[in-house]
């Protein structure tokens, strides 16, 4: 666990900014945004939650369907190789789903037409706003057809997500808003992830990146074995590991104790959680419809959950251990949340229950 904290950032961070931190990580999932903003508050050390939606706002990140066809923040700079990596494979395991909500490819033609009309000169309009213009020209946007108009045009590289406006996020087109990049091939974008997620996130399994990446596991191990002289492997209970044994002996933990958000990628990035996570309180941290609920993690295990209830001026935090903890294991959190306040802007109300 140790190993995973490093490269996870989570401590000794050298980061300074959220692009250069998501640069290292590859991607962080961003389903739950005030979670994924304070997961990249813990990795990068001294910014704020007004910094984070400055980043969006100076288009050096980007908000948009990647992994598991989840929405991720990325670095502005490779968004566009990820998601031609990514794209084909969710689109095909999403053909089920469109063909139930009555989507086929003419539908998605016309909609893609509409959105980029809508969108163009910059204009940023949020979903409401895109769902009554798709309306008004014969597209029905009712229940779950609309959230699919929006990702498979993401998947397309049409669009993605701007800045927030009253607190509701935009949509922009990607080529107006993402400077564009060099792309990679199939080949050097595996070799790339793979190497992201195994310097960011290991020890981890093969197994681990098939789950994280959304990808088959041939891809997966094509990827890695472009770039597995840089990481060692280690076979323990009969499963291999992969990780970079210098980078973790350079680094020494500077905490204990940590206060993750729901979906932390130290929670969400590995298929197997047995190592830091006792399966008895499975139940408690990750819900029977996949929700994955804040974490309090002391020496690398998970030993409890949070709760925060943000207020005009003040967030009221809900310690909840697994069982009792000592005064100094106390203090430590307290000070941790009081941490996520001042990331918040916010005063901090404490308390264990």
């Amino acid at each position: 666990m140790h190993a995973r904290l490093v490269n996870q950032k989570l401590t000794g961070s050298e980061f300074t900014s959220p692009d250069e931190l998501l640069a290292w990580l590859g991607g962080m999932q961003a389903q739950d945004y005030t979670s994924c903003k304070w997961a990249l508050g813990l990795r990068t050390p001294g910014i704020t939650d007004k910094q984070v939606e400055q980043s969006i706002a100076e288009r050096k990140i980007v908000r948009s369907w990647l992994m598991r066809g989840t929405l991720h923040l990325a670095a502005a700079i490779d968004i566009r190789w990820m998601l031609d990596l990514l794209a084909p494979r969710l689109i095909k395991a999403g053909a089920g789903r469109h063909r139930h909500l009555e989507l086929d490819e003419k539908t998605f033609s016309k909609s893609h037409k509409i959105l980029n009309h809508a969108l163009l000169n910059k204009r940023e309009l949020s979903r409401n706003e895109l769902s009554q213009i798709l309306e008004k020209n014969g597209i029905r946007t009712t229940g779950q057809r609309m959230p699919h108009i929006l990702q498979r045009a993401a998947l397309e590289k049409l669009i993605c997500f701007g800045v927030r406006k009253n607190k509701e996020f935009t949509f922009v087109l990607m080529d107006e808003f993402v400077p564009l990049s060099n792309p990679k091939s199939t080949d050097e974008a595996l070799a790339e992830l793979a190497k992201r997620y195994f310097s960011s996130r290991s020890p981890a399994t093969l197994e681990d990146f098939v789950w994280w990446s959304g990808l088959k596991m041939t891809d997966v191990r094509a990827g890695l074995e472009a770039v597995q002289s840089e990481f060692q492997q280690q076979t323990i209970n009969g499963k291999t590991y992969f990780f970079n044994e210098q980078r973790v002996a350079k680094t020494r933990l500077k905490q204990a104790s940590f206060l993750l958000p729901a979906f932390d990628e130290y929670i969400i990035a590995y298929r197997d959680r047995s190592a830091l996570l006792d399966p008895s309180y499975s139940p408690s941290v990750i819900s029977k419809n996949g929700i994955f609920y804040p974490v309090m993690v002391e020496h690398g295990l998970v030993i409890g959950t949070w709760k925060r209830i943000l207020k005009e001026n003040r967030v009221i935090i809900e310690l909840k251990p697994f069982s009792r903890i000592n005064q100094t294991t106390k203090h430590e959190f307290v000070a941790l949340s009081e941490e996520f306040a001042t990331f918040t802007g916010k005063v901090a109300s404490i308390k264990f229950i």
